[in-house]
């Protein structure tokens, strides 16, 4: 990354501030040509310059272009609320995407993607454009278009995104915070300043019982990956950007890790990983009690291993009886689907945000609610509840049928291979669903209704709840009731699959890649590997995890608008847990080396009422925790891996940090500071457990590598 394009990244520094306003610690301004001041300000151009002029360090110039047409980006007013679930909003979104983009398609392949880098399309023009829209088009959907373009053109990939929570730190912070915040900032020079404590239960109280794991689902690392998995997967935009290899299937498996983590231990969820492989094999393997079935069984056992863990949970005796744990840690029964619409929704929800764009309070959602079908003109919103029955027995029906019929009355079968991306396509839905006008926008369609249940017919003039942005959503309990009844459609889908047999562990090519790749072989059974034995340790305490509670601090002040220069921090408690290691025993009885694939899952081993969980049932939980390759020599092999080197987690400081003041200066080291924001948090990586323990079974199985390789061809992000 070189320093002459990190300056876009300015552009983030406070989004309601004027662009020609110093940004940063640095106090960086940009020299912008008078004609790209708002008409307001174009009269009074020399004088607005000058006013800012002696707090200006240094200066970014931004060249002068011939404009795109922007008239429909700017459909959407600057202090409207923005909503990617509203589809009206993803198509000017789409449109703005689009012009910072400056896209130019080789024939071929989906990933075969160049970019023209003359006129129109350096970057200097990308610059330029961003610089002007900044000022006019809505801040909000300003912010995401931008990251989205950042992380697609290869000229500005490798930039790290600041995290949302800087930006806009109102949709993660009590909006009574922001009063003492400003005072702070103006009251107590820089460098005196402390930080504001922001309370745990802030919310709601434990009458509520699901508030108990309200710290899970208000964490700050939690709902930046889901804002951030919507940043790499755009719902709408040029195709080549939003056709990503798999995309329907992640949607799925994203979501369903959210829903194994929060229905249970709250593990992690990843968006960049394999489809559920673990799930996808043992599945299969032990549907039937078959011959061809027990064989299958057979051989993944040869390279699968299971141990039981204990999660214990270390926590002052006042914070005992206040477990703001997860459903099962905290024995609160699983989370049951939303699947009747017509009932009144017992969840209640009070955010207790602001929105500092808007200026308006984020409505909250009464016990009691009904859902109502939705008439709002402003929004161009139209539909009924009706809609949403008709558009989910469809998909049942394509599910039971075996096929769904594109927009051409064609039959596309639901395969092994492909039928799960065709589902997640029509159901989440993207510009990538088959046939919108049969099968609807059924999962976006669910959260702008549950959305505006407090306002169906905008007769009081409010916008949507959390539910209405991916920033937030993850902060409701009804988020992970609509989300089990999404994940419902998928597994009516998969029970509907044949198990492995034997022939197809030996011969069946299976896709496993995270873009488009080439299909490789995937044989189950890794001839002459066996894992002899694992464990996992903390503090050479085995089988053991421990958890408990940390504090964090965030830096408010590049959210914070018109306020004095230098560090505002709000002080968050949060999950952590120690660190440990597994240890994994593999031996290899071929006389040559081979390179495996190790993945890692685990699953909780008792049910609410403490009996043990039937596969069929643990077989949904399982969660990874992570997946790397080994080089294994013959004989014994002794393979230790730290939990901090999990390849589905992101580092904790991705979460907690300030981009500008930590920034290394080193080739290594800032390749290092620079990965991909997608994964889970990594202080979110262990379940909170209980104080007596919680039993978990660990999974480890090894593959033949060659039957994992994935040959990269031209991508546009990092996954």
């Amino acid at each position: 990354m070189s320093s002459d394009k990190s300056g876009i990244l300015y552009l983030f520094d406070r989004p309601a501030e004027p662009v020609y306003v110093p940004k940063g610690s640095s106090k960086v301004a940009f020299d912008i040509p008078p004609d790209y001041l708002p008409e307001r300000y174009r009269v009074v151009a020399t004088q607005v310059f000058n006013r800012f002029g002696e707090d200006t360090d240094s200066k970014l110039r931004v060249k002068q272009i011939s404009l795109p047409d922007l008239s429909i980006p700017l459909q959407l007013g600057r202090r409207q609320p923005f909503s990617l679930f509203i589809p009206a909003h993803r198509r000017i979104a789409a449109r703005l995407i689009d012009i910072f983009m400056g896209i130019v398609y080789c024939q071929g392949p989906v990933s075969s993607v160049t970019f023209d880098v003359t006129g129109m399309r350096t970057y200097e023009d990308f610059l330029s454009i961003a610089v002007y829209c900044r000022d006019r088009v809505n801040p909000n959907m300003f912010i995401y278009a931008l990251s989205v373009a950042i992380l697609h053109r290869p000229d500005t990939k490798d930039l790290p995104i600041p995290p949302l929570t800087e930006v806009f730190p109102d949709k993660y912070v009590d909006g009574g915070i922001f009063s003492r915040a400003r005072e702070e900032a103006n009251v107590v020079p820089e460098g005196s300043r402390i930080p504001i404590e922001i309370p745990r239960d802030y919310t709601a109280s434990d009458l509520d019982e699901e508030h108990r794991v309200a710290y899970w689902r208000e964490d700050i690392g939690i709902n930046l990956h889901h804002w951030h998995w919507h940043l790499v997967y755009p719902f709408e935009g040029d195709t080549r950007i939003v056709n990503k290899d798999r995309r329907g299937e992640l949607f799925y498996y994203m979501h369903e890790q959210i829903m194994a983590s929060y229905k249970f231990i709250n593990l992690i969820l990843i968006s960049n990983a394999h489809t559920d492989f673990l799930q996808e094999v043992l599945c299969k393997c032990y549907a039937s009690v078959t011959q061809e079935a027990l064989q299958c069984h057979y051989n993944v056992n040869k390279i699968l291993h299971k141990t039981q863990i204990i999660l214990k949970c270390e926590m002052s005796p006042t914070q005992v009886f206040k477990y703001n744990c997860e459903r099962l840690c905290n024995r609160l029964g699983r989370v049951k689907r939303l699947i009747n619409w017509r009932e009144p929704i017992p969840e209640a929800y009070f955010p207790k945000l602001d929105s500092l764009v808007a200026s308006r309070t984020w409505p909250a959602r009464t016990g009691g609610s009904v859902l109502h079908d939705i008439s709002r003109q402003v929004d161009e919103l139209d539909f009924d509840i009706q809609d949403l029955e008709r558009w989910r027995d469809r998909i049942y029906e394509a599910i039971h049928t075996g096929a769904v019929m594109n927009a051409k009355g064609e039959r596309i079968p639901l395969t092994e291979r492909e039928g799960i991306n065709v589902l997640g396509n029509i159901m989440e839905a993207s510009i990538l669903s088959p046939n919108q006008n049969v099968y609807g926008d059924l999962h976006n369609m669910g959260h702008v209704a549950i959305s505006y249940i407090h306002d169906p017919d905008h007769r009081y003039l409010e916008s949507f709840g959390v539910m209405g942005d991916s920033a937030t959503a993850m902060r409701d309990p009804i988020f992970y009731r609509w989300h089990a009844f999404v994940d419902d459609i998928f597994q009516e889908h998969k029970n509907t699959l044949p198990q492995y047999t034997v022939q197809q562990v030996q011969r069946e090519r299976i896709f496993l890649s995270p873009l488009k790749m080439i299909c490789f072989l995937l044989k189950l059974d890794f001839p002459g590997v066996e894992i002899a034995d694992i464990k996992v340790a903390t503090n050479e305490q085995p089988n053991v995890l421990n958890t408990f509670w940390s504090k964090s601090d965030v830096d408010l002040s590049r959210g914070l608008d018109f306020t004095p220069r230098g560090a505002v921090l709000a002080r968050f408690t949060h999950l952590n847990h120690s660190e440990f290691t597994y240890t994994i025993l593999v031996n290899n009885r071929n006389n040559t080396p081979q390179r495996g694939t190790v993945r890692i899952f685990i699953g909780p081993r008792e049910d609410e009422r403490g009996l043990p969980f039937p596969f069929r049932q643990q077989k949904n939980l399982m969660i990874e925790m992570d997946k790397f390759t080994v080089m294994l020599r013959p004989g014994q092999n002794k393979i230790e891996r730290r939990s901090t080197e999990s390849s589905v987690t992101i580092p904790f400081e991705r979460t907690f940090r300030n981009l500008d003041e930590s920034r290394p200066v080193a080739d290594g080291n800032l390749q290092q500071f620079n990965f991909c924001g997608c994964g889970w948090p990594q202080h979110m990586l262990v379940p909170k457990g209980r104080k007596e323990g919680f039993p978990m079974d660990l999974f480890v199985m090894v593959s033949d590598y060659r039957g994992d390789a994935v040959k990269l061809r031209d991508r546009i992000v990092t996954h």
